[in-house]
């Protein structure tokens, strides 16, 4: 035994000195993750008409909850609305800057919940939590109106038709029409359950009389809501040098699909964002958008982050990549992975920029003047974690929210 560890402290100095060491560092998703290649010069222009909100910075953070904000707190007026991992749901006042009420939506609070949502209809707020359950509250006191079972667990947030029937998603992509004057079940649709899946919920679209449904098979359906056939059907699966195993599909989306008019631009896990015309599915554009994290649209462009810590801005026209920007605060950190939320315009000391939000607490800015947008950002340290950036209409702001806390300006009392 004592002949032996001479040799292995021999052996771990050489590999130390040698440079093709077995203690080499693995490679970061940043650097695994492909990259975002300028294809236009075309100048990134934004109409002075799109809507621009104050963006609430500071350090000054008040308690929303003890536990974690599982799913987009919702904003309806001065009231923001937000669901735990408890199986709580609270009513925080932005002006008052106070919690209004709080309620238990199950009968042992416990840290298991996770996913679902809060809709707003008609003075009621309709909720899923990630158990069996849509509930219905009243949005003034949180009181329960209605609890209504369903077969399998509850992901997405719910969808409320202009008929008002109730449109929820469980985890076996089945959906179901709950219609709460009948309490009855009067529409259902599903597709092949996932013997395992970690994809995206999204929670189905409205479009005319139609239903827009993504599912976690990586296929997207449109459905007539008068007669329940499904009008045309879209596979995402275009795995290209991925590769699935049954059950353990990787054909998902990566971020919530944009819906602009007719069309619906929707990024799938296998590295291509799309441009779908929803009144008969064609698709009228298809191109690389590897690794997205986050979306949004501003003006003729969708806006897309992904891990390689890039962000692009796509021509909503031809597909073509326009704008690109790094969000790097420094070499040091180049190669650390962050996640970004979607990026938002946003007005700060008077000024317009392009803005987008990491959890390790950086704020890249991008300058707006005269319509023309910056690919140079100024970079800003603000409060780690953010997970949400919601606006309100009430009072034209932004606010940044953790998974506990509501971030505001230092000044604002």
């Amino acid at each position: 035994m004592k002949k032996f560890f001479p040799f292995l402290i021999l052996l771990l100095s050489a590999a130390c000195s040698n440079n093709n060491s077995i203690f080499k560092k693995s490679k970061t998703i940043v650097e695994l993750s492909p990259r975002f290649v300028l294809e236009t010069s075309e100048p990134i222009g934004i109409e002075s008409s799109t809507p621009v909100y104050s963006l609430n910075l500071g350090s000054k953070k008040v308690a929303l909850t003890k536990g974690r904000i599982i799913s987009q707190p919702l904003i309806i007026d001065d009231c923001l609305y937000f669901i735990d991992d408890r199986g709580g749901i609270g009513a925080f006042s932005l002006s008052g800057q106070k919690i209004l009420w709080k309620r238990d939506l199950v009968e042992k609070p416990e840290n298991k919940y996770l996913g679902g949502g809060i809709e707003y209809f008609g003075g009621n707020l309709y909720v899923t939590n990630g158990s069996r359950f849509l509930v219905i509250v009243n949005s003034d006191n949180g009181a329960e109106i209605i609890r209504k079972k369903f077969p399998d667990i509850l992901r997405t947030k719910p969808t409320i038709l202009k008929n008002g029937i109730i449109l929820v998603q469980t985890i076996a992509n089945q959906i179901f029409g709950y219609e709460p004057s009948r309490g009855a079940i009067v529409w259902q649709h599903e597709s092949l359950a996932e013997t395992l899946s970690s994809g995206r919920y999204v929670r189905p679209i409205e479009y005319k009389d139609h239903l827009i449904i993504n599912y976690t098979s990586g296929t997207m359906f449109s459905i007539s809501l008068k007669e329940g056939r499904e009008e045309w059907v879209m596979n995402l699966g275009d795995l290209g040098n991925y590769i699935s195993l049954p059950g353990f599909s990787p054909l998902t989306l990566s971020c919530d699909p944009i819906v602009d008019g007719n069309d619906i631009y929707a990024a799938s896990s296998t590295g291509k964002l799309w441009k779908i015309n929803m009144d008969d599915g064609s698709t009228l554009w298809k191109v690389d958008a590897p690794d997205v994290q986050s979306s949004s649209k501003i003006g003729r462009t969708i806006f897309v982050v992904g891990n390689a810590k890039q962000l692009a801005g796509i021509d909503l026209g031809n597909g073509k990549v326009k704008f690109l920007a790094e969000l790097s605060s420094s070499e040091k950190t180049q190669k650390d992975p962050a996640i970004f939320l979607p990026p938002f315009l946003a007005k700060t000391e008077n000024n317009v920029s392009l803005n987008v939000v990491n959890n390790k607490g950086e704020l890249y800015e991008f300058a707006l003047s005269e319509g023309m947008l910056s690919n140079i950002p100024t970079i800003k340290k603000i409060q780690s974690d953010i997970k949400y950036v919601l606006f309100s209409e009430k009072d034209q702001s932004l606010y940044l929210l953790t998974d506990k806390y509501i971030v505001y300006n230092d000044s604002r009392k």
